[in-house]
């Protein structure tokens, strides 16, 4: 019985835990990243990343899309914004998927 306890850990928690907290790191740095671009773009041009509407994500993606970035044609653009999604719940609701509706 302990093997059986220590081996679902070892093959099953254990990895997704560390999984999970690769995406989220990713996807964290990726954030971070684009925030950094677009204080860059603000230094070097007249455009204001504050005076887009939106939150996050939303925001940056719409300050890129005003200085000419092309957000839209971005491969994985859909899979980023799904996975920044997952991880905005997972922080921000404790991780409860569904259960506050």
């Amino acid at each position: 019985m302990r093997w059986e306890f220590n081996h679902r850990r070892i093959t099953g928690t254990f990895p997704y835990l560390i999984s999970v907290g690769n995406l989220y790191s990713c996807a964290s740095l990726f954030e971070t990243y684009c925030l950094l671009l677009c204080k860059e773009i603000e230094l070097s041009t007249n455009h204001d990343l504050r005076s887009c509407t939106g939150k996050g994500m939303e925001r940056v993606f719409r300050f890129l899309r005003l200085v000419g970035v092309a957000i839209d044609d971005i491969r994985y653009k859909e899979e980023i914004t799904s996975i920044l999604q997952l991880r905005n719940c997972a922080y921000h609701a404790v991780g409860l998927f569904g259960v506050l509706e």
